[in-house]
């Protein structure tokens, strides 16, 4: 049985481990010898981005892209991401190494050098290919140096032709073929200045790796450093015996290792064709959504996971802010009446080129407050203009305005237009604002005096016999009527007959876009507004509005109105603040009623007393703005 102590120390080393197996996993991620490329970045259609990305394994060759591959710009997500697979160009460096090969040894590495045209290299006229020899510069001491036999080439006629000839050099003395592999590296990172944008294989040919005491480790670090490069190296070998073949292997590895012996076209061609395969790259295409101003760089998958391709990878451009301004057509003096209830602005925006013609916002401002907002979803469509449909409830108090429009891009930036000035006037009629003249005032005969005269006499009389009666009544009788002249519930001044009764109406202030602006009048009892079972509808073939079926209720009963939630899913709400369901809340005039969600398909309303000058109650102009005391 384990002691307290040897029980304590466990429980540290495994709470340990465990701490260490996701840093473990995240290094060996890190570490995997993986790597991606950007390159020939293409923004002539900003926003939309062409490039190209090549993935690249651990050994050098091509891998595939992820289903949802991520491309970020300054750590900005973009949106779009195609990418459409393609073959790019391979580059192929040959290093021989004939050192003390036979005729018939040289005769082998030349046909399996000369095979690479045959199994479909130059691709497209993009394929390129070079070839150093290793030769002797010291006598008898082993020597690395290698000589240039063929410039990099496009033409697969210039390979067969120099294969014709004696590529080996004359003296015959002892080569160090490892010490090519340094030379083949440099010539890649010569050609391909931004990293391995493009595939590139190091093929090296040798009859035997002399049999050092350092021989593997030092092949091991050349494979090391190539593989740091992602530059594979394959190994073609004529001689074959075990000891002789275990440097090389230890250089590339059992798969890249073709033996030159018997008949070995097919093994050869079979290398080619996995030196191929490493061409594959993708056009990559997305939508850029920064509004950065400076050099932008690109990342795979994570924000700062930067590829091997250090400068292929960025670009620059500079878009300009789109303009906006307030349609000329927008008058210095706007009246409102009975008949115009509401007026349109217009803002019209100018895209520069090069600009993505979307808003995510507009905003209308009346002496700097905001009055309107419009969102993305309802801006959709049209990214040229905007429309506002305004109401005197947007000048409320005012004379004189000063209206601005703001849009936000689909960068983000926000641009105003210039400030227009107009005037306000209310006219009540139609026919004062046409400027008709009033029609003549009839003169009253002496026969009307002599009638008025009688009826007066008469109401003097009658009036005299009703204030006898009203002394014979009881002390209780007089209490009851003086009472009944005080009833609380009685907000009007003098009568409160049906034609001095103030009409209602609805304004329509967010909601379906045909409807901005309509003013819904309540001329009976009772509406039930909502989306399906109502007296006033809205969204009715919108699925996903968070307006109901049966919403709300507002009901009109002898002076006042009043308004009642009808258990919806999403709320009603009354300046802003959510009324309890089935509970009744009295509407003044200008109040804000909100069914559901704004912004999910909800409508926002404006209460509006066409007649204010009758109203002395919780409806009337002078009424408080406390919530609280209007539900009952």
């Amino acid at each position: 049985m384990k002691t307290p102590i040897a029980l304590a120390v466990s429980l540290v080393l495994g709470i340990a481990l465990v701490a260490m197996l996701p840093a473990s996993s995240a290094r060996a991620q890190a570490t995997d010898g993986s790597a991606y490329c950007i390159s020939s970045v293409d923004s002539a259609a900003f926003p939309k981005i062409k490039t190209t990305l090549r993935l690249i394994s651990r050994d050098g060759s091509a891998a595939e892209p992820p289903a949802n591959l991520l491309v970020f710009e300054n750590n900005a997500g973009t949106s779009d991401v195609v990418t459409k697979r393609e073959d790019g160009p391979m580059h192929y460096v040959f290093i021989v190494d004939g050192g003390r090969a036979t005729t018939a040894q040289k005769e082998a590495m030349k046909r399996a050098i000369e095979l690479l045209t045959e199994r479909g290299a130059f691709h497209n006229n993009q394929d390129e290919v070079t070839l150093r020899v290793l030769s002797n510069t010291t006598g008898s001491a082993p020597s690395g140096h290698t000589e240039e036999r063929l410039g990099w080439t496009r033409s697969d006629t210039d390979l067969r032709t120099l294969l014709r000839s004696d590529i080996f050099p004359k003296n015959t003395g002892p080569t160090r073929g490892l010490d090519g592999l340094k030379d083949g590296i440099e010539l890649i990172k010569k050609r391909l200045t931004t990293g391995p944008s493009e595939a590139s294989v190091i093929i090296f040919v040798t009859n035997r790796i002399e049999s050092a005491t350092n021989a593997i480790v030092d092949a091991q670090g050349w494979a090391d450093e190539a593989r740091q490069e992602h530059i594979p190296i394959y190994a073609f070998q004529t001689g074959l015996g075990t000891q002789l073949q275990a440097p090389v292997q230890a250089l590339v590895g059992s798969p890249h290792f073709v033996p030159l012996t018997g008949n070995f076209d097919a093994a050869v061609m079979a290398a080619f064709d996995q030196m191929s395969a490493q061409r594959v790259r993708y056009a990559l295409s997305y939508t850029s959504t920064s509004a950065e101003t400076n050099a932008r760089r690109i990342s795979i998958n994570a924000p700062n996971a930067f590829g091997a391709c250090t400068g292929s990878d960025q670009y620059t451009v500079n878009v300009p802010v789109p303009s906006v301004a307030i349609d000329t057509a927008l008058p210095g003096l706007i009246r409102f009446n009975q008949d115009v209830q509401s007026y349109p602005i217009i803002a019209n925006v100018t895209w520069p080129a090069g600009a993505p013609k979307r808003l995510t916002s507009a905003v209308l401002l009346i002496n700097k407050t905001q009055r309107q907002q419009k969102n993305e979803a309802q801006l959709a469509g049209n990214a040229d203009s905007v429309n506002f449909a305004v109401t005197e409830l947007d000048f409320a108090g005012l004379n004189k305005a000063e209206v601005i429009v703001e849009v936000v891009d689909g960068l983000g930036r926000s641009t105003r237009s210039a400030a227009r000035t107009i005037d306000i006037e209310r006219a009540p009629t139609a026919a004062a604002q046409s400027g008709s003249p009033a029609p003549p005032t009839p003169q009253p005969s002496s026969l009307v005096y002599i009638a008025i005269g009688v009826g007066a006499l008469a109401l003097v009389t009658s009036a005299t016999a009703i204030v006898v009666m009203a002394r014979r009544k009881s002390a209780g009788s007089q209490n009851a009527g003086r009472s009944a002249g005080r009833t609380s519930g009685s907000w009007w001044r003098g009568s409160t007959s049906a034609s001095q009764r103030a009409a209602a109406s609805l304004m329509v202030i967010d909601g379906p876009a045909s409807r901005m602006g309509e003013r819904i009048p309540l001329s009976k009892p009772k509406y039930v507004l909502g989306r399906q079972h109502a007296d006033v509808k809205f969204f009715t073939d919108a699925s996903n509005s968070t307006v109901s079926r049966s919403h709300c209720t507002i009901t009109h009963e002898t002076d006042s109105y009043w308004i009642v939630d009808n258990t919806s899913s999403n709320g009603t709400r009354v300046n802003n603040h959510r009324i309890l369901p089935n509970e009744r809340t009295a509407l003044r005039h200008g109040d804000t009623i909100t069914l559901g969600d704004v912004k999910r398909n909800g409508v926002q309303l404006q209460f509006v007393i066409e007649d204010r000058t009758q109203m002395v109650g919780p409806g009337g102009p002078d009424a408080g703005t406390g919530l609280s005391s209007r539900t009952r």
